[in-house]
């Protein structure tokens, strides 16, 4: 069973009280490149794990050439590749005399050159894939996913953090971040200015990688 989320989006419900839904795939991990050939040249595919990775290999080689001189390059049931350029940025330095002027920034045509690609991916390729998927919603690995969706003000965040510790003795990071998508260093410092202010009812307990937010039972939520 391949496993999803859902997280509501937005802060004004619509007009049945509802609101926008995000969906998700639980990323299951990344799949090696070796173990990559290895499946395609399952039993009975009449391949080899080395032939498999010298075409892979090939295919790359000559992608980036296409690619380089210009090609899109369409591969049927997988999509089309094309590349992207840019300038890059380089600083060169002028004389003024006999000293060396501080560098500047100049736009030299060797300056400009690929910088990304591009992929379209084929419809033959989302509709293989869709055969090979049966979804299940997951159940939240951090307790009060259920409370979760995208928020835009700090307000908003903090009504959601009560609701959590309304249900659940204690909250980390780790488990902030997963309830308001904030990163690391934010949602940490959002839990500490939150512990320091008494009207929010919240304190903390313990410290570095035990330490634990908690709701006083005498808050007025």
């Amino acid at each position: 069973m391949t496993k999803y989320t859902t997280q509501e989006i937005g802060i004004n419900p619509n007009e049945d009280g509802t609101r926008k839904k995000r969906y998700r795939l639980v990323n299951q991990g990344t799949i090696p490149y070796e173990v990559f050939a290895s499946r395609v040249a399952h039993p009975g595919s009449g391949l080899t794990r080395g032939t498999v990775k010298n075409v892979i290999e090939a295919v790359i080689q000559q992608l980036a050439t296409e690619l380089g001189e210009g090609h899109h390059v369409q591969i049927g049931g997988l999509g089309t590749f094309s590349a992207g350029i840019g300038e890059c940025e380089v600083k060169h330095t002028t004389r003024r005399g006999k000293g060396i002027a501080p560098a500047e920034k100049r736009t030299y045509a060797s300056n400009i050159q690929i910088d990304r690609v591009h992929f379209r991916v084929d419809g033959e390729l989302i509709k293989a894939a869709r055969g090979h998927c049966t979804l299940e919603l997951a159940h939240p690995q951090t307790p009060g996913k259920e409370f979760s969706r995208i928020t835009t003000t700090r307000e908003e965040r903090l009504e959601l953090l009560l609701a959590y510790l309304q249900k659940y003795e204690f909250i980390r990071i780790p488990e902030y971040m997963a309830l308001t998508d904030l990163k690391r260093f934010v949602a940490g410092k959002e839990l500490y200015a939150f512990s320091h202010d008494e009207s929010t009812g919240i304190y903390a307990e313990g410290r570095g990688p035990v330490k634990v937010y908690k709701l006083r039972s005498t808050a007025s939520i």
